[in-house]
């Protein structure tokens, strides 16, 4: 690993080109049927019309988990195991990922970026889900691939889909076998993971661990140090979090063995559960690891990314920090690219899509019916659409004045904050000065007294040798 190569890569905010970004974005949708779900392509319409009921039933499934969930709880193992238990099963799949688009695939680019510059032999994924990671990393560098989840469903189904392509013949599909050896998944808990080698006295290690929104909500700095016997002494661990557990940087307790070297956001355009959410990633190393850490306040990251998203007219696909930062977190949103993703289809499914995209699944929306046959109707479906539209402008006008007014309570509170800590710390360096101040004089006084003493010893002896001469003489 060069560190070097590292370094610029920390301070490049783990940007991925833009072609290998597209190349990402195309393998989600195509090999998962990952999509954004406020997208307006056509290749979402006809996936989101495919699975009409599926999509009704997942907008339920999340309304029940917000209606249980409160701002001060936590969500217990045992409801998140039964909700992603549920979410692994036919008619659900993959699919549901799209849900979280913009932190899927954020932080799957910042840590393919990141094993092009480490190259890891050995890498861990911590709630790997279906295995998407895997199979994207394990194609590209030449690694050996870990993932665990504590869902045994949703391993099953990713072991599934990542064993077997499906080749379309006419209406018949072929499962053709495309096992990668260096790519594995396994059912496990990180609380009590533990991977034993052949000959099962050492425990194996590995060159990067990483989590894409898999840790426990309790995740703080003892379960870092705990993670981190696991790595290798040039190791890593990247984690993406999405919740309560906040800024690292700013945790009060700091891990023992491990220190933050990079921070920054991933947060964009959620859907179904809470909207707009800002979130940030995280990488720990070794304390003797000497990597200069890249600390980018998530805030200020987060402050420019909305600015720049409301300045132009942009595609929802794109409406995440990965494409922020290979664009080069410019001031004001780039193209909207109609073109490159309308007829973006997963396997299997055929090309007849119409000429216009339109609203699917955005916000609350039920997916768009089959085009109207007389003008009554289609006057009255574009009435409908049109206040549904006003209905969406008017909730993200809201949602955005409410993220505009959190963002600059958050602002303030983070610069008092930075002016306590300020003060605490020149106060502490006063004091520390007082107390070296005081321990110089003590010095200075204890050697006067030493010197004193000893000239006096000198004035005595030579009085002693004048007496002597003396009485000789």
């Amino acid at each position: 690993m060069s560190l070097s190569y590292l370094q610029t890569t920390l301070n490049s905010r783990l940007a991925l080109p833009l072609k290998e970004l597209d190349d990402l974005s195309t393998y989600l949708t195509r090999e998962w049927e990952i999509y954004c779900f406020a997208e307006l392509t056509d290749g979402f319409k006809t996936f989101a019309e495919s699975k009409k009921e599926a999509f009704k039933g997942f907008e339920e499934l999340c309304a029940r988990k917000s209606s249980t969930m409160t701002d001060s709880s936590f969500e217990t193992q045992t409801d998140a195991l039964a909700f992603y238990t549920q979410l692994s099963k036919p008619p659900f799949g993959p699919w549901v990922m799209g849900a979280r688009w913009p932190h899927i695939l954020s932080s799957l680019a910042a840590v393919d970026e990141l094993c092009s510059a480490m190259k890891p032999t050995k890498v861990l994924e911590v709630g790997c889900g279906f295995g998407f990671a895997g199979k994207w990393l394990g194609s590209k560098h030449q690694i050996e691939y870990l993932g665990i989840d504590f869902c045994d469903e949703a391993i099953k189904a990713g072991r599934e889909r990542s064993l077997f392509a499906l080749k379309d013949a006419g209406h018949h599909r072929e499962k053709i076998c495309s096992e990668k050896p260096s790519v594995s998944y396994r059912t496990a808990d990180i609380n009590n993971f533990e991977e034993l080698c052949s000959r099962g006295t050492h425990t194996k290690k590995y060159d990067l661990i990483f989590s894409i929104a898999g840790m426990p909500s309790e995740l703080d700095a003892v379960l870092i140090d705990k993670i981190s016997k696991l790595l290798t002494p040039n190791g890593v661990i990247y984690i993406h979090v999405s919740g309560a557990p906040g800024f690292a940087s700013r945790w009060k307790i700091k891990p023992n063995k491990m220190e933050l070297i990079f921070e920054d956001s991933l947060g964009g355009l959620a859907h179904g559960i809470s909207g707009y959410e800002h979130t940030a990633g995280y990488l720990f190393a070794h304390k003797d690891s000497g990597i200069k850490p890249a600390i980018f306040h998530p805030l200020d990251s987060w402050y420019d990314f909305s600015e720049c998203m409301n300045t132009g007219q942009f595609n929802e696909r794109e409406r995440n920090f990965a494409y922020f930062n290979s664009y080069g977190r410019p001031a004001k949103a780039w193209q909207f690219r109609y073109k490159k993703w309308d007829h973006l289809l997963p396997k299997g499914f055929a090309r007849n899509v119409p000429e216009k995209p339109t609203p699917v699944f955005s916000f609350g929306a039920a997916p768009v019916a089959s085009k109207p046959k007389n003008k009554a109707v289609l006057a009255a479906k574009r009435a409908k659409l049109k206040e549904e539209r006003a209905r969406n402008r008017r909730f993200l006008a809201i949602q955005e004045i409410q993220n505009r007014s959190r963002l600059r309570e958050e602002r303030k509170k983070w610069h008092l904050e930075k002016t306590l800590r300020q003060a605490e710390d020149a106060r502490r360096k006063a004091e520390k000065m007082e107390r070296e101040r005081i321990r110089l004089e003590k010095a200075q006084a204890k050697q006067a007294t030493r010197d004193r003493v000893k000239a006096r010893k000198l004035r005595l002896a030579r009085l002693l040798k004048e007496i002597r001469r003396k009485r000789r003489g």
